[in-house]
């Protein structure tokens, strides 16, 4: 709030675009990719792990699926100059 106070032109814009449709959680978000990457990792273990509920096996499916979203969740390696 205090740099919204100090006048920084693009929280500004942040809340002006929030302001205009303040129920598109993808317009929120847009503002914070990170945090939204990051919840859709965890919305995809918490499903992935409600449907091993209802299989056989269902340690061994979320262990599969935990190995898969820690792939997904892997940051990439910065890129070196000259390559």
């Amino acid at each position: 709030m205090n740099a919204i106070n100090k006048g920084d032109p693009t929280l500004e814009h942040q809340v002006a675009a929030w302001r205009q449709d303040p129920f598109d959680p993808d317009a929120i978000a847009q503002t914070r990719p990170v945090a939204y990457q990051r919840a859709i990792v965890m919305q995809y273990i918490y499903t992935e792990a409600e449907l091993a509920e209802a299989r056989s096996d269902p340690l061994s499916f979320i262990a599969t699926i935990l190995a898969n979203a820690r792939v997904l969740y892997q940051r990439p390696e910065p890129s070196r100059p000259g390559r």
